[in-house]
């Protein structure tokens, strides 16, 4: 039981990304503004639009993350070099609104991915074995959302709307996990050598390591409402409240690859231990968060357009993940429970725009984004950074139906020292928040930096 109670728990470390925007759209975009995405951030703020509009959105955010871990290769004492980390984050979303039934009444439908986090390190660095390989080669999470909507305008003044939430989650990981650990535990536990961190097998060892796989989707569904406020034609006030799906089941297969060296190093020192390659079918309940938004716009003059913003997720609800196994070869895999500590994320913004010539608007915008990361939950695949995103674009508005709309972004991240961690080497650990503790100290430098490239196609017919 012991060996791989503490195996399932690594693909549960996928959490807040390291850099990029938490908002969706285009610099643009906003609870107050009258684009096809507004169906994402304000359902109500779609009144704004009128006849049919489309909206496509894309990009790449490029991310170049690095970590010096400041202990010790355990097995010649050595220091780790720096590890270094480079990922392009693809960015897509789609709006649509019409008011093709009444003139007073809009439906629109939206596709995002608020939440896309994730990290990719490579096994190895200048020839030798990486620090970063026993948390994760690779994990990613990705949070999918469609949403129809419906929105009307009671008043001049208020308009509402209310949208249903499609939500999938999609969860990968491509782990290694140190086996020569959950060995010595094993002898610690049938008293066969004494509880020490790294007797009889050398941790961190390459030829200890048996690799993880997992790769699946999950869904459910969420409502989502808003408001639009408009007391005078200089003024606009948005906000909207997504539920988010809750607790959402995700159907996984698990693969566990074990090295040959493995089986016959455990049946050598543990007599009577045998380690099969093993398989089961599980499911991964995690958590969709709450998501609220809120604005304001102002107009000072006719080309010129003011407008601040507030983005909050409730991401401190994803502490808690279950693993529950459904089918498995093994006795040894069990159901398990993963506790880390994740806070809530909250983005501000603040935007202007400029109407250049009729055909041209530039527009700037600046946003803070919170860490969600403790220091002594942070790893290197469950990395974040207090940001701050700059912003620059222009918009070219090439026909009275199409507009073009180009950015830049860069992200600058506040460097992070984790000089103390919940994650330490634990010879004997007695309950299964300790074994899911039991990883390498992730103490060390983390930098890095991000930059945007993105553009959209705004159609209107």
């Amino acid at each position: 039981m012991l060996l791989f109670r503490a195996l399932i728990p690594l693909l549960l470390l996928i959490v807040p990304g390291a850099a990029g925007a938490t908002v969706v759209g285009t610099i643009l975009s906003g609870p107050t503004s009258d684009d096809p995405l507004a169906v994402y951030w304000n359902p109500a703020a779609t009144t704004l639009a009128h006849g049919h509009r489309a909206m496509l959105f894309s990009g790449t955010t490029m991310i170049d993350l690095a970590y010096q871990r400041y202990s010790a290769n355990s097995l010649d004492g050595a220091p780790y070099p720096r590890a270094d980390m480079f990922i392009a984050k693809p960015e897509i979303a789609f709006g649509f609104v019409t008011d093709a039934l009444h003139d007073r009444l809009r439906l629109g439908v939206g596709l995002a991915t608020p939440v896309l986090d994730g990290a990719r390190w490579s096994p190895t660095y200048e020839g030798r074995p990486a620090s970063t390989r026993l948390y994760a080669v690779e994990a990613h999470q990705a949070h999918i959302f469609i949403r129809p909507a419906l929105a009307y305008r009671l008043h001049r003044m208020v308009s509402v709307g209310v949208g249903l939430d499609i939500i999938g989650i999609w969860l990968r990981s491509d782990t290694m996990v140190d086996l020569g650990a959950r060995l010595n535990q094993m002898a610690c536990r049938i008293g066969r050598a004494g509880c020490q961190v790294g007797a009889p097998f050398s941790r961190e060892d390459p030829a200890l390591e048996a690799r993880m796989r997992i790769n699946d989707v999950g869904w459910d569904v969420g409502v989502a409402g808003g408001v639009l406020l408009e007391p005078w034609p200089w003024l606009r006030l948005g906000a909207s409240v997504a539920s988010g799906a809750g607790e959402v089941d995700v159907p996984i297969d698990v693969q566990i690859e074990l090295p040959p060296d493995a089986t016959r190093f455990a049946g050598s020192a543990v007599p009577g231990v045998k380690l099969p390659d093993l398989r089961s079918r599980a499911v991964a309940r995690t958590y969709s968060p709450m998501m609220v938004t809120a604005g304001v716009m102002v107009l000072p003059t006719p080309r010129l357009e003011l407008a601040a913003d507030l983005h909050w997720i409730q991401k401190s609800k994803m502490s808690v993940m279950l693993v529950e196994i459904r089918q498995t070869n093994s006795e040894l895999i069990a159901d398990q429970v993963l506790v880390k500590v994740v806070q809530d994320a909250f983005t501000v913004g603040l935007r202007g725009s400029y109407r250049l010539r009729s055909w041209l608007t530039l527009a700037l915008r600046g946003e803070y984004i919170s860490n969600t990361m403790p220091d002594r939950f942070t790893t290197p695949v469950s990395l974040d950074f207090d940001k701050l995103h700059l912003q620059a674009g222009l918009a070219w508005h090439v026909t009275p139906w199409l507009t073009a709309i180009a950015e830049y972004g860069h992200t600058v991240l506040f460097a992070r020292t984790i000089n103390e961690s919940a994650f330490s080497p634990n010879p004997d650990p007695r309950t299964a928040v300790e074994e899911g503790l039991d990883k390498p100290s992730p103490v060390g430098r983390y930098t890095g930096y991000a930059v945007a490239l993105t553009g959209a196609l705004v159609v209107a017919f």
